[in-house]
């Protein structure tokens, strides 16, 4: 049975160490010597509590879960979620076994406004961010009657997974709507670069976001990678509760890593540079391309796995690129996403 540890509002406290993973969108989580990091959506859940991510399907038995999960009872994990996965993985790549499972929303939040009426793709605007809805996100709701992402109000609170450029646009996998009013118990978080930076104020995305320097343990810098929690203060100014940096995909091992995620650079640099969620990382001498892809294939926002080791210097080497689809079907099967929250009163994933 998979034990669950969550956080709502403060930051997440874990029982192992923790390391930064993922700048601009990303995630952290605790990583085990010689295992196997998987950054990606869940594809799906099976009743049993079986999870696949990136193509390979993890037995979640005994596994630890944290981050931004529901502490009811049930598997707390929803297909659309872009999770980290800590464990191992079999030599075909296909099966695993989950040590830590680590889930971390990109926003969660008041919709300030909804552009869906009907087709889609569509938008919507969550605390400033540019959430963006296709038929391939997950759609996940608390709130009766709502039952699509279409039928969402100004005023809701949703949480939002996907993929982030880390300047205010979010290619949403997966989103969940609360219930039907904001609680002042809920948590509020946005995740991106630091702009317009001032001595008591600054944005992400298009949210203005008040702190006093002297009540948080860090320094701001313009274009900083930071994730924030936040409060709201009855007239609608969002007041930092805490702040925490984005950082890197780990620690000093050469675990592997396999990545699935956006590409946010303009293609690849000549130094062989180039970044995925936000995150720089550089191609190896003897990169292995899948499925007919070659270098030419590194664009700004296509959607990509890659794996590789991180450095002696930090850096996130990749020894492997592949499109989504290499390893695996990427559709869902609803009746698996069903089983999986039994406390959501709605389920049309995906959209």
């Amino acid at each position: 049975m998979m034990k669950k540890y969550y956080r709502n509002y403060l930051p997440l406290i874990m029982l192992l160490p923790a390391v930064g993973l993922v700048g601009c969108g990303g995630s952290s989580s605790d990583s085990t010597p010689g295992s196997t990091r998987t950054i990606g959506v869940v594809q799906s859940v099976t009743p049993d509590g079986q999870i696949t991510v990136s193509g390979t399907t993890f037995s979640t038995s005994g596994a630890s879960i944290s981050g931004d999960v529901s502490s009811g009872t049930g598997n707390p994990i929803d297909p659309g979620m872009k999770v980290v996965v800590d464990g191992s993985v079999d030599s075909s790549g296909k099966t695993g076994t989950a040590h830590h499972i680590d889930y971390d929303a990109e926003v969660e939040g008041k919709v300030m406004s909804n552009d869906c009426t009907g087709t889609l793709p569509c938008s919507m605007d969550v605390m400033g961010q540019t959430i963006q809805v296709n038929d391939a996100t997950h759609f996940r709701s608390r709130m009766t009657g709502v039952d699509s992402v279409h039928m969402i109000m100004a005023g809701a609170y949703v949480e939002v997974s996907g993929y982030s450029d880390g300047n205010g646009n979010i290619v949403a996998t997966y989103v969940k709507v609360e219930d039907d009013h904001m609680e002042s118990s809920y948590g509020m978080e946005v995740e991106g670069k630091v702009t317009n930076l001032t001595d008591s104020t600054f944005e992400i995305g298009g949210q203005l976001i008040h702190y006093d320097p002297s009540s948080i343990n860090m320094t701001l810098q313009e274009g900083m990678c930071v994730e924030v929690y936040l409060r709201d203060d009855g007239m609608g100014n969002m007041h930092v509760v805490d702040v925490e940096p984005e950082e890197e995909y780990g620690d000093d091992s050469k675990n592997e890593v396999e990545i699935e995620g956006m590409i946010t650079s303009d293609g690849v640099a000549a130094d062989g540079t180039f970044e995925i969620n936000g995150q720089t990382v550089m191609l190896s001498d003897n990169v292995r391309y899948e499925g007919g892809m070659t270098q030419a294939d590194i664009v700004k926002n296509a959607i990509m796995e890659v794996e590789g080791y991180r450095d002696e210097n930090g850096m996130l080497v990749v020894t492997k690129v592949g499109s989504e689809d290499d390893d695996g079907d990427d559709s869902s099967d609803d009746s698996s996403s069903d089983s999986s929250s039994p406390d959501s009163s709605n389920d049309t994933s995906p959209l």
